[in-house]
């Protein structure tokens, strides 16, 4: 069976929620693909994604190597995290199994979240 790797906003969300998120974009990913994948563990239980964020995104980006699809939302700019695991994907295993949706509209939680941080809008490319 092949295996997906969910790209998920973590930051300012409950452990219920997020995996709601996961759930979701797993079956719309199934959908895409045309049958059955196996997701890949990335929620790790309890963790502080605030207050460690690397080390959750080394774990992330350790179980990315057995991926053969990948979803995530578009306009993921606020989460760099997400925006990492799109680009290290994008990269090394190539965007033909990558599959990207409306996450405001599939997770509207998430973006109140971040309209509510004060550590939001970290510039990708701040060039001049």
């Amino acid at each position: 069976m092949k295996k997906l790797f969910i790209s998920c906003p973590m930051r300012g969300r409950t452990d219920e929620n997020i995996k709601d998120s996961m759930e979701r974009m797993h079956r719309i990913a199934e959908i895409y693909a045309g049958e059955e994948l196996e997701a890949i563990d990335t929620f790790l239980e309890g963790a502080d994604y605030k207050g460690n964020p690397l080390i959750c995104l080394g774990e992330s980006i350790k179980r990315m190597q057995e991926a053969d699809y990948f979803v995530g939302i578009r306009d993921n700019y606020e989460w760099p995290g997400c925006f990492t695991e799109h680009e290290i994907f994008a990269m090394y295993k190539g965007r033909r199994n990558m599959i990207i949706l409306d996450g405001e509209t599939l997770m509207p939680d998430a973006f109140e979240a971040i309209r509510n941080d004060s550590l939001v809008s970290i510039p990708v490319c701040d060039c001049k």
